[in-house]
């Protein structure tokens, strides 16, 4: 039973972070072309930064890439 839930939340969990990722570069595209780059290379780094400095603006392009991640951090863990 664990293995359907892990197979859901996979096929849930990497859409929901491939739209919030696209989100997020619409986003910062709209503030600068640095804030581009640096979410197309290194998002893991410059999503938290860049949600520090304009939360009004990623509010929900960070909470559906956070609910995505977190679906793909449950596949990670293995039920014996």
């Amino acid at each position: 039973m664990a293995e359907i839930y892990t197979v859901i939340a996979f096929f849930a969990g990497l859409p929901l972070l491939f739209i919030g990722w696209i989100w997020s570069i619409v986003v910062a595209k709209e503030v600068s072309a640095k804030w581009l780059l640096a979410m197309i290379f290194l998002f893991l780094f410059a999503l938290p930064a860049f949600s520090l400095l304009y939360w009004q603006r990623i509010k929900w392009p960070f909470v559906i890439t956070s609910i995505g991640m977190l679906l793909l951090l449950g596949t990670l863990i293995v039920v014996p």
